[in-house]
Formats: structure tokens, C-alpha cells, sequence
């Protein structure tokens, strides 16, 4: 029996979600979402989570990003993140 192919429009495109932040961390595994717009607002998300879930890791590690991906390892697009300090700010607070 030949496999079931679907015509382009028809397939779910998978997306890879790869963040950089000195290291590199892959998102082998993809998730399926049924455009790029639907990409775009997951992306988003994503960002927020890793805000969230460690702030003390943004600022000490400077600028990051998530890099979104096809299948086919193309690039569609990348939110890039950097937090810098102000003038008076580095001026007056110790870094430790």
C-alpha cells in the first residue's frame, strides 16, 4: 500500500522554535501549527515563558534570541532580545 500524501495546502506545517542565549538550544521536535501567523503568537509566548520562568538569566546573559524554523531548517523569522542598562543606572549599581 502506497503512503497517504496530502496535497501541500492540505499538511500542517511544523515550526521549530530555537532559542540562543549564549548556547545554542534546539527544538528538534517542532510543533504543528496551521500557519505562520499561529507561529508568530506562539513565538511570542515562548518568549514570555523564558522571561517568566528566570529574569535573572536575561539580564546576565545579555542578548538572545528565538529563532523560528521549517522543516527544512529554513529561517522565517527571529525575535531578538537584549536588556542594557542606562548610563545612570551602570553608574551607580555594582554588578555581582
Amino acid at each position: 500500500m502506497l503512503p497517504l500524501v496530502l496535497p501541500s495546502e492540505l499538511r500542517v506545517p511544523r515550526y521549530h522554535f530555537n532559542v540562543e542565549d549564549g548556547q545554542s538550544v534546539p527544538d528538534p521536535e517542532g510543533t504543528m501549527l496551521p500557519d505562520l501567523e499561529s507561529a508568530r503568537r506562539e513565538a511570542v509566548r515562548l518568549a514570555g515563558r523564558l522571561l517568566d520562568d528566570d529574569p535573572a538569566h536575561f539580564w546576565s546573559s545579555g542578548a538572545w534570541r528565538v529563532v523560528v524554523t521549517d522543516d527544512a531548517r529554513r529561517i522565517l523569522f527571529t525575535l531578538d532580545f537584549r536588556a542594557r542598562e542606562g548610563a545612570e543606572l551602570a553608574a551607580v549599581e555594582p554588578r555581582g
